[in-house]
C-alpha cells in the first residue's frame, strides 16, 4: 500500500497535466494509441483463455493464464487490467491496486483501470481517493457516463444526495444516448437518492424507481411499498 500512496501523488501530477493541456487548446486525451512492445501469439492466447475462466468465476485459474500473457509480454493493458478484476473479487485487494496502477503507467489514456480503481476506494471508503480516479475518468473522455455514475455514488456514499443527483442525471443522459442497459441502474440510483435527501423529493423518487422498474430493475418490497405510499397521497 505504501507504493500505492506514493503513485497517488503521480496521479495527481497526471491529472493536473491534463487540466493544463486542455486549457492550452491542445487535443483531448481519448483514444490514444498504444505501442505493445513485444506482442506475441502466445500472450494473445492466454488472455483469450483466461478471459474465459474470469466470466466463468474461476478466478485462480484466470489469474494464472493472465499472468503467463503479461509474463509473455508485459504491455499487455487488457491482461493487467483483468488480473485487477479477479484479484478484487479474490479478495487481494492490494495486488488488484497494483495491477491497475501497471495498467495506468503503459496507458494512462485507458479508462478501464481507473473506473475499477474507484470502484475499489470507494468499497474501501476512501471516498477522496476514489473522486479523484473518477475525475480523471471525466477528463480523459466527458461522454463517457462511468465517470459521471462513478461520481454519483462517491456523493451517495458520502450523504451528498444532491451531488449525487446531479452526476446521476448526466450519467443517465449519456446512458440513453448510447443505449446502455446500465440506464437502469442510474434511474434507481436516482430514485434512491431523491428519497434520501433532506427533505426528500418522493415524486420524483417514484419517477425514477418506476422508470428503473419499467427497464426491468426488481425492486425490493419495500421500494415497492414506498411507491405505494406515496401515489396514494
Amino acid at each position: 500500500m505504501k507504493n500505492y500512496l506514493i503513485f497517488g501523488t503521480l496521479i495527481i501530477v497526471l491529472f493536473s497535466g491534463f487540466i493544463f493541456n486542455i486549457e492550452a487548446g491542445e487535443a483531448k486525451f481519448v483514444d490514444q494509441p498504444v505501442v505493445f512492445k513485444d506482442k506475441t501469439f502466445k500472450s494473445n492466447e492466454f488472455y483469450n483463455e483466461g478471459t474465459k475462466h474470469l466470466l466463468l468465476g474461476h478466478y485462480e485459474k484466470a489469474i494464472s493464464l493472465f499472468l503467463n500473457a503479461v509474463s509473455e509480454d508485459n504491455y499487455d493493458v487488457n491482461s493487467w487490467d483483468n488480473l485487477g478484476v479477479c484479484y478484487r473479487r479474490t479478495g487481494q485487494i492490494d495486488k488488484a491496486i497494483q495491477a491497475y496502477i501497471t495498467s495506468i503507467e503503459i496507458n494512462p489514456y485507458n479508462i478501464v483501470p481507473y473506473t475499477n480503481l474507484g470502484l475499489i476506494h470507494i468499497n474501501l471508503k476512501d471516498y477522496e481517493h476514489a473522486q479523484l480516479f473518477y475525475n480523471v475518468v471525466v477528463e480523459l473522455d466527458k461522454d463517457n457516463p462511468e465517470g459521471y455514475y462513478g461520481l454519483g455514488l462517491v456523493n451517495q456514499s458520502m450523504g451528498l444526495y444532491d451531488d449525487a443527483i446531479k452526476n446521476y442525471l448526466i450519467a443517465a443522459e449519456l446512458y440513453s444516448k448510447n443505449n446502455s442497459p446500465f440506464l437502469v441502474d442510474a434511474y434507481f440510483a436516482l430514485g434512491f437518492n431523491y428519497a434520501s435527501k433532506n427533505p426528500p423529493n418522493n415524486a420524483l423518487a417514484v419517477k425514477y424507481y418506476q422508470k428503473a422498474k419499467n427497464l426491468g430493475h426488481k425492486l425490493s418490497p419495500e421500494t415497492n411499498a414506498f411507491i405505494k405510499q406515496v401515489l396514494k397521497r
